[in-house]
């Protein structure tokens, strides 16, 4: 079983369109009357219209894995992309690696994760509260 499609909900299909496909950077494949269909490699990203806004804060996430991580944050974040927070600290390291990511929201408040692996130029495993991070979990670090 594979993942093909994740349907982001919205009542501006317009302006989440020019989010993703502008800010972000994902080529529109074809647009229906109240449906934009995205490129997300493997997963098809589909940009639904509903009838009233959503009250509730959204729990999807899109990751996004770029071949040049660093590259594609300076892009989006020129185009506009709203970064929480900047690629840094690592979340994790693997054989002389380390997986680095950004957090942002889409105008619809679905959270967005811009991640990819980078040649590490540290000799200590990343802490474990970075781990936290990758899997959602907020500033584990700081609870000690």
């Amino acid at each position: 079983m594979e993942v093909v499609t994740i349907i982001l909900r919205t009542d501006d299909v317009e302006g989440s369109t020019a989010f993703w496909s502008q800010a972000v950077g994902l080529d529109i494949t074809r647009q229906l009357p109240g449906f934009t269909f995205l490129d997300g490699g493997s997963v098809t990203i589909i940009i639904s219209a509903i009838d009233q806004p959503i009250a509730d804060e959204s729990l999807t996430e899109i990751v996004l894995s770029p071949e040049d991580v660093r590259k594609t944050y300076a892009e989006m974040a020129e185009r506009g992309v709203p970064f929480e927070d900047e690629l840094g600290s690592p979340i994790m390291s693997s054989e002389g690696r380390d997986l680095i990511a950004a957090y942002f929201q889409d105008p619809d408040g679905h959270y967005g994760r811009l991640t990819g692996w980078v040649v590490s130029d540290r000799r200590q495993p990343a802490h474990i509260g970075t781990y936290a991070r990758l899997f959602g979990w907020y500033r584990l670090s700081q609870i000690r």
